[in-house]
């Protein structure tokens, strides 16, 4: 999220604390060698009883950060909109901030109504819209355009 900084119509990132971490909540158990069970039978019928299949699953041991952030400025939730003017403005603003995040080689990942806030223009930052949420962002390596 610091790559994204520079670009206009981007929340502002200001600090982070890591909250939680999920690989301590396994504590000893060891689940590296579990076999998943699939219950479906071959014929799809339910009669039949259930088969097992060795199936490719992602790892279970996958660990996973909760992480507390801080920045600015605040918005509101695009359907709070007082117009369609506000409402177009808005997302005109987060089109742009996608457009400098591809310029920069950044893919956000998960443009939706959930991540595009509204805030009022200031004299610094004329933007209606700005997009938020980058745990689903990349770093590519060359242009992504």
């Amino acid at each position: 999220m610091k790559d994204a900084l520079p670009v206009p119509g981007v929340v502002k990132y200001i600090a982070s604390q890591l909250v939680y971490q999920t690989n301590g909540h396994l504590g000893n158990l060891d689940l590296s060698g579990a076999d998943p069970w699939d219950l479906k039978a071959d014929d799809h019928n339910i009669t039949q009883g259930s088969n097992y299949h060795l199936m490719n699953l992602p790892s279970l041991e996958r660990n996973r950060f909760l992480f507390r952030i801080t920045m600015t400025p605040c918005g509101r939730k695009i359907d709070t909109c007082g117009s369609t003017l506000d409402f177009v403005a808005g997302i005109r603003d987060a089109i742009k901030a996608h457009q400098g995040l591809v310029d920069i080689s950044i893919l956000h990942g998960e443009i939706s109504e959930e991540n595009i806030t509204l805030k009022d223009p200031t004299t610094d930052d004329d933007s209606h819209g700005m997009l938020i949420d980058f745990d689903c962002s990349v770093k590519s390596k060359g242009n992504v355009a």
